[in-house]
Parts: structure tokens; sequence; C-alpha cells
């Protein structure tokens, strides 16, 4: 199992009060799922949107918390009591460690172990708190019953087929895998901050307890499958006699040992893993999810515990491994909800989606937590206008604040949040009104029209860019005046272009002037922003707000800060202060092509003189080099030793831009493998005007020729094999019999592809059988050149480009192979021959070999008949030996008529007769000889 620190960002801050309950609770009478109605479709809307009602939501935050919460106590049991869980909630937990052992070879296992996982007890132990039980029921046979197939399995392989029928399955009866699973669920934290809490353990059979997802410090279940693991190794060993084959042995107690390598390994690699995340420390900041993304992926993207599919949302959408993990989590939330009569709606796509709506993005991960903050647009504009509308406002802009809060690596209590919250700008709606002026000396009634404002709610501010404001009832205008309101308190001077609000804060139409708290003063011709104690940040704007106390000064733009925090839009910081980075990107090429390698700087603090050094695999051919648009100014490129220098008289500043860019081409020979491009960092050196030299980071790359490699490792075959040890007369030409000599290849495979950006090598060794393509240096005994009755060697022989050519189509790869020989040596075995009649082994047939016969036979004779022959030991033809094989000339292999009589002597004699008088005899012709003989004359015997 691959379990990343990102595994439960995003999808679970979504779905994870929902998978967590799943089946814990009855179905309710209700189905609300949000604060406005009964929405019984679950989409991104039922987290983000907000209650515009100030009144029922001063704060103005989701509270999609709230409601599910509300949901879940409305169905729950009261205090101490119970209520059975569906046990998927358990197998769904579990589901991480199928993937343990050799990337998923043990899935069916882990399976069917979780199959007998017993219905859940739900206890609600408090009013936001709950405890969920589930038994796991014992399941030692089950790893018994593998690990004797898995037995039988390496004894066919390692003595061959056949061999496992008599294996004794070992006596697992002591072995012992039950306990049970514990999820503790808090969601106390769920009303009033969005957040919920779980932790996960397991009680094995002996009342130790594991965490489920640790972070790689204390007991977590992994530790539970080792000491599993070290008492099924103790049974397999004790099982291990003198008796066992010594080949079976020796594999047995590799893979024993391997095994708890591997074990051993993955767990360290589990600390490293969590070490590596606890580490982290930064804070990216960008104008979009992306930018941020880039900013990470620039900083620990070489790490091989950072997800590769994090590099940019349109890799993370593009993820099929991502995408398949989020809609197991949807598909466990519809589960559950399907007891609400509800839906969850958001896919993977809605998801992405979403995400790339989001800006002015600021990420903080440290301490083994990461926070992200960003902007969502205002998605309830509609209903925002109509809702203020009612109030005498205008909506003048609304942005939704988003705060991600993720705990990294404590799985074992697993905690997460999702906030957010509205900040609105509203103003006063404008109404003419028709004030009567009379003059003494005409008698008429002239109107003028001027605009007046009610006042705004307490919460809101306005920019905007006219110097008028709107003056409360008690305000009094005076004639030609370019002022139309001054504060109860306050005085407006003719001609003035002075802003004055009330005790509450003022809605300002067209003004640079938001709102003046009580105490501010507004001097005449004044461009200040003022902000009562309440401020909020002002989106694109160079003013943020003035304290309570903030003073206007004529013709000031003074900008004072509140106390809340404000945050600056497009920032895009990649490197840290006084740093610098340098990479060399790593690129795919095919033989004879000329690929470029432009060389990136990413740089945290401003700059004036750059030293770097290269060096490339000497199997890469230099090309060309091009300056980049990185910093202005002309380089200076050594082509001999690939050396750059730039200098600048004042400093300059680049971040993610191409330094420059140089071309090699590879050979039209080029194997498949990596060619490193390297930074010779001794011989490399930034600094700034000061001439203060940068800490530098250089990333090296390289140029990869993809593809597969395969290298033959070896061969086996079939040590027992019913022709290995087999006897042959020296003149028969039955073809050996290789039906079960099994000969197979082992060969080792390698892959290399660049994937994102990153050199992906995947490596793999096969065992397969071969079949029929081998040859042998003699197919029969006749093919032998006979000198002496005993051993000969044959030997097996592989044309490996036919092997080459099986193996591609079998794996479906184009493969590149090395050292292929058309008459490979896969191994050796022995045969017994000798010359048919050679009794006495002599390398003649002849009148002694005869007269031991005879002998023999006559012993025999009086044997049966009780006596007790003495027979000189020299004249002794031992049973199942090659002389009583050469002996019996009348029989060929059939052991229903094979007997050493005087009829083979006869024959004997008969044979040694036609050579004496002839020079040269044929069995063929010998009366008697060839009346049982398997194999059939040829033409030219």
């Amino acid at each position: 199992m691959k379990k990343t620190f990102f595994k439960r960002s995003m999808a679970s801050v979504l779905s994870t009060c929902l998978v967590l309950t799943q089946g814990v609770f009855a179905a309710p009478a209700v189905t609300t799922l949000t604060a406005n109605a009964a929405d019984t479709n679950v989409t991104i809307k039922s987290f983000t949107d907000i209650d515009p009602n100030v009144e029922d939501n001063p704060e103005q935050k989701s509270e999609w918390g709230l409601n599910f919460n509300t949901l879940f106590k409305q169905n729950a049991p009261e205090i101490g009591g119970t209520a059975e869980v569906d046990a998927s909630v358990a197998k769904n937990l579990l589901n991480g460690y199928t993937g343990f052992f050799r990337n998923g070879a043990y899935d069916e296992l882990a399976i069917a172990i979780a199959g007998n996982i017993q219905t859940g007890v739900l206890t609600r132990t408090a009013t936001d708190t709950y405890e969920v039980n589930f038994e796991l029921a014992e399941s030692g046979a089950l790893i018994a019953d593998e690990a004797n197939a898995r037995l039988a399995k390496q004894v066919e392989k390692t003595l061959g087929a056949g061999a496992a029928s008599n294996m004794t399955a070992l006596d697992f009866s002591g072995f012992s895998v039950k306990g049970s699973v514990t999820v503790n669920l808090d969601l106390s934290d769920l009303n009033d901050d969005n957040k919920i809490s779980a932790t996960y353990l397991f009680t094995d059979e002996n009342g130790t307890s594991y965490t489920l997802f640790g972070d790689g410090t204390g007991k977590d279940l992994y530790d539970y499958i080792d000491s599993k693991y070290d008492e099924a190794a103790a049974i397999v060993k004790n099982a291990i006699t003198d008796q066992t084959p010594a080949e079976l042995k020796e594999v047995l107690e590799t893979k024993l040992a391997n095994g708890e390598k591997t074990i051993d390994g993955y767990k360290q690699e589990v600390a490293n893993k969590y070490n590596w995340i606890k580490g982290m420390s930064t804070t990216r900041n960008g104008s979009d999810v992306n930018d941020a993304l880039d900013g990470l992926y620039a900083l620990y993207g070489d790490s091989k515990y950072y997800p590769q599919a994090l590099k940019s949302l349109d890799v993370l959408a593009a993820s099929s491994t991502w995408a398949a993990r989020y809609a197991n989590a949807a598909s466990n939330a519809n589960t559950f909800l399907a007891k609400y009569g509800a839906v969850y709606s958001i896919g993977y796509g809605d998801l992405m989606s979403y995400f790339g709506t989001l800006t002015n993005v600021n990420v903080v991960i440290g301490g083994g937590n990461a926070t992200m903050k960003a902007d969502m647009p205002e998605d309830q504009m509609d209903e925002l206008i109509a809702y203020y509308d009612a109030q005498g406002l205008e909506v003048v802009s609304s942005v939704k604040h988003v705060e991600l809060n993720m705990d990294l690596v404590s799985g074992a209590a697993a905690g997460g949040a999702l906030n957010i919250t509205r900040e609105i700008v509203t103003k006063a709606k404008t109404v003419e009104t028709t004030t009567e002026t009379t003059t003494t000396s005409v008698t008429e009634t002239s109107t003028e029209t001027t605009e007046t404002s009610t006042e705004p709610i307490v919460s809101s501010t306005t920019e905007e860019s006219s110097q008028t404001t709107a003056a409360p009832t008690s305000g009094t205008t005076e004639e030609g005046s370019q002022t139309t309101a001054a504060p109860t308190s306050g005085t407006t001077e003719e001609g003035s272009q002075t802003t004055a609000a009330p005790a509450s804060s003022t809605s300002v139409e067209g003004s640079q002037t938001t709102a003046a708290p009580a105490s501010s003063t507004s001097v005449e011709g004044s461009q200040t922003t003022a902000a009562p104690a309440f401020s909020t940040s002002v989106e694109g704007s160079q003013t943020t707000a003035a304290p309570t106390s903030s003073t206007s000064v004529e013709g000031s733009q003074t900008t004072a800060a509140p106390t809340s925090s404000t945050t600056e839009e497009g920032s895009q910081t990649t490197v840290a202060e006084n740093t610098v980075k340098y990479e060399i990107p790593t690129v795919a090429a095919k033989p004879g092509e000329t690929v470029e390698i432009p060389v990136k700087v990413y740089a945290g603090s401003p700059v004036n003189g750059i030293s770097l050094n290269l060096a490339a695999d000497e199997t890469l051919t230099y090309d060309s080099f091009a300056a980049g648009v990185a910093y202005t100014g002309e380089p200076v490129w050594n082509a001999a030793s690939m050396a750059y220098s730039w200098n600048s008289e004042t400093d300059q500043t680049a971040a993610d831009a191409v330094l420059f860019t140089v071309k090699f081409t590879v050979p039209t020979d080029a194997a498949v493998g990596v060619y490193p491009i390297t930074f010779n960092a001794a011989n490399c050196e930034t600094v700034n005007a000061n001439g203060d030299i940068l800490t530098a980071e250089y990333v090296d790359g390289a140029v990869v020729v993809e593809g597969t490699t395969a290298t033959i490792d070896g061969y086996t075959f079939d040590k027992e094999a019913t022709l290995i040890g087999d006897m042959f007369w020296s003149e028969d030409p039955t073809p050996f019999d290789t039906s079960d000599l099994n000969v197979q290849i082992t060969v080792s495979m390698k892959s290399v592809a660049v994937v994102d950006g990153k050199v992906e090598e995947v490596s793999d060794t096969e065992t397969l059988p071969i079949g029929n393509l081998f040859a042998l240096t003699a197919n029969s005994a006749s093919e032998l050149e006979y000198t002496e009755a005993g051993e000969y060697t044959i030997g097996i022989l592989v044309d490996e480009t036919a092997i080459a050519e099986a193996v591609e189509n079998l794996v479906e790869t184009e493969v590149t192979w090395t050292d292929l020989d058309k008459s490979a040596v896969a191994g050796e075995f022995t045969v017994l021959v000798g010359l048919r009649g050679d009794v006495n082994l002599d390398g003649k047939v002849d009148v002694a070999d005869a007269v031991q016969i005879l002998q023999y036979s006559a012993a025999a004779i009086l044997e049966e008949a009780g006596g007790q022959p003495e027979i000189p030991s020299a004249e002794i033809i031992e049973p199942d030996s090659l002389a009583k094989f050469c002996a019996d000339v009348d029989c060929y292999k059939d052991a229903e008529h094979a007997k050493i009589n005087t009829a083979d002597a006869v024959c004997i004699l008969n044979y040694s007769a036609a050579f004496l008088a002839n020079g040269s005899a044929s069995w063929y012709e010998v009366p008697g000889a060839n009346q049982y003989v398997a194999y059939a004359q040829t033409d030219d015997e």
C-alpha cells in the first residue's frame, strides 16, 4: 500500500463525515441536509452555501457541519444506547492493507479475511462522540490454506510436476488471527468548526492494540502483520528436515528470509515517509491552485514521497488512480446517504472544477499539518441581492474565503476541517428627494434634486470613485455647496469635498473613502480611507482599512491596517529569500534525435552574477547553445567545458524562467537507458549586488532513451525427469523423450520511461517455460560417439533469438535484448549407454558375455530350488545395473518380459559367431534378438 499524506486531502474533506458514519444510524424521518431546505442531492453547494441572513448567521459561514451533525443526532441512539453498524465500514478501513505484499499479490486473501468481519455495534458515549466495534472472526485457517497452497506450488516448481502429491499439509492448528476493529468518532467540533476527528484501532487475539493508520512511530497494523508472518514462517521452518531435498530447502529458506526483509523494509519505508512529511515546512502563495501546486512541486517534486499527480490540476484530473480512489469514497458516501433518501452527487470532475475556481491561494505546511486558504467566487449573488434589497442596501461585491485544514500524518487520530466564510461589501441604495427653497425677490418655487443615503449595516464597507456621501436625517445642506451630508455633530463648510460619516459606518457612493469611525475627522480635499473597527480586506485595492482612532489629513492617501491580517493578491513565491534553484529537465528522446534541454532558474532574491558548469554523459554529443529570457544581458558560454557565466551591473530577479537552452544529439545506436546531464556544483556560484553568495539548489536532469531491455539470467530444467539417468543400447535410434524435462528460462526485464518529468524505471524478473524451443546435442543414443559403457552427457541447447521472440509475444512489448546466443547451453544431463550384449562391459560382445549369463541363469535356477549357489563376484549381474540392461538382449525396457536366461546367452553366441565370421554383425539378423525390440529397423540396417 502506498499511503501518501495527500490521500485524504480533498476527497475526504467532502466525504469523510459521510464515510466514517456509514451504516451507523437508522433511516430518519427527515432528509434535511442543508440549512435551506430538504435538499436530498448532496453537491458542492451543500458545503459552500451560506445563509445570507445575518440575524440567523451573523458570522456568515457555511454551516454544513451543523447540518450534518443535526442529521446524525436526530437518528442516533440515546447516550449509552447502541445500534448495529454495517460491516462494510470496517472492511473499507482495511482495504488499504490488501496491497501490503507484492503490490496486491495477496488481495484475495485480504478480501477473504475482511469477509470475516462481523456486523458492528455502535455505542453513543456522549452527546457528540461514538464508539463502533467490529469483531473479526477467527481467520487463521484462511492463512493456513493460503500458505499450504503456495508451498505446494513451490514444491511443484522446484521438484517437478506431481511432487506436491506426496506432500503433507503443514499444521497450522495453533495459528490464530482474530480480534476487533474499533472506530472512535468525535463530532464535537463539527457544529462550530466544521471539523471531524476519528481514531482507528485493531485489537488482536491477545489483547494487544495497534493503530490502523499510524505515523511510523508507534505500533500499527503492519507490526501485527509482521508478528503473524514470523509465526507462520516458524511453522514452515519447523517442517524443513534433513529429508527435505536440498534444492527445495534452499529455496524455502531464501524465500522466508526475503519475506522478513520485505516486511522490515516496508515498515522502515513507512517510517521514512512520515519523517519526510513531518519535515516539510513551507509557505506557498499562488494566484490559483495550479500556481500553488507548481510552487510545491518545484520544492518537493524530486522526492519519491511526493505524489506526481499533484504537479497540476490537469495532471490530477487525468490521474486514474486518484479518480478511482475518490470514486470509492463517493461510493461509500452514497451507501450511507441512501439510508436518508439522499444522493452524493459530487463527481471527481466536479471537485477538480471547483478547485479550478479558487484564487489567491495560500498553502502552509509544517509539523505534519497543512492549511490551504483561498478565495472562491460568490455563487449566491441572486440570493444576496434579494436579501439586501429588502434591507434597503445594494450589494457592491462579495467573495467567499475557503480554509482547509488537514492532518497529514496522524492517521490514528485523523482530523480535518473545511470552513467557508463570506466577505460582503454593501452600500445604501440611492433615492431621489425634493427640496424647496424660496427667495425674497421672486415668488417662485425652484426644485433641486440631491442624493441622500440611509445608513448601511455596521459590518459593511464600500469603496468607489466619487467624492459624494450621504447625510443623515439631521444634516443641513447649504446653498451652492458640493457637500450633501454632514454627521450629526459635524459642520460642513461651503465648497468642501469632505466625507463625513455618522457613528455607524457609512457607505460612500463612488468615493475612495469607505467609512469613517465615530471619532474620525474629515478635512477638506482628503482622499483618506477609514474603516470601522470591524474591518475587512478590500479586493484589488492599495487601501485596506483605518483603525477606529484614525484621522484623515487633507490630500492624504494614508492606509492603516486593522488588527486582522490582509492577504496580498497575486503573490508567486516559489523559492525562499536568499536562495536560488537551477533545474535541468529530464526529457525523452529516440536514437538519432537532437533534443533541447532548457535549464531553468527559480530565484528567491535578486542576483547579479551567475557561474554554472554542466557535465553530460559521454554518449551524448553537444550540438548548440541559446541564451534564455530569465535575465537581460548577454551571457558567456564555453562549449568545450559547458560553462555558463552571466553578470549584471544591477540586481535582476527571475522566477520559473529559462536561463539557457543546450541541445544534444543522441547516437543512432544508443541503447535504452538514462544519460545524465548534471551540474558540477563545485564550479557553480550565484551572487547578489552585495557580493553575498546565495544558497543554491541544483536539480540534475537527463536524456532518456525510453524502452524495455531484457537479459537472460539463466535456465532451469527438471533434474528428476524420467529421461535423466535412463539406460540405452548404443545403437538405439529412438529419440530421447524430453516431454517432462520442463526447461525454463529466467529473464530480467527493465523498462525506462519519462513520466511527469521524472525517470520511471520498472524492473521485473520472470521465469517462463520455453516449451520445445530447445535442442539436444544428441537426440538419441545412436547419435553419441560411443567409446565405452557408462555415463554420457547430453547438452540442452537454446536458440535465444527464438526465445526472445516468444517472450516479446508473451509480454506484448518490444524488447531490446543483450547478448543473445543461437546455441546457448541451458544445461546438461546424463544417460547410461552400453553395447547390447556386453554383459561384462569390456567393450565387446563375445563368448565370455554368454558364459556369464549362463552362470547367472544357473545360479538363479538353483536359488529357486532352495539351493545356495556360489557365483564368483566377477560373474554377478547386479539388479537395475547397466550390465543387466545390456544382458537382456531379447527384451527392450519391457518389465513384463524382462528376464535374463539362456535365450539371451544363445543370442549373444549367435551375434558373436556372425561377427567372427563377417567382421561385423547386426542384432536384427540374430534370431530371437529382436522379438521385443521397441524400435523399428532402419532401411540401411
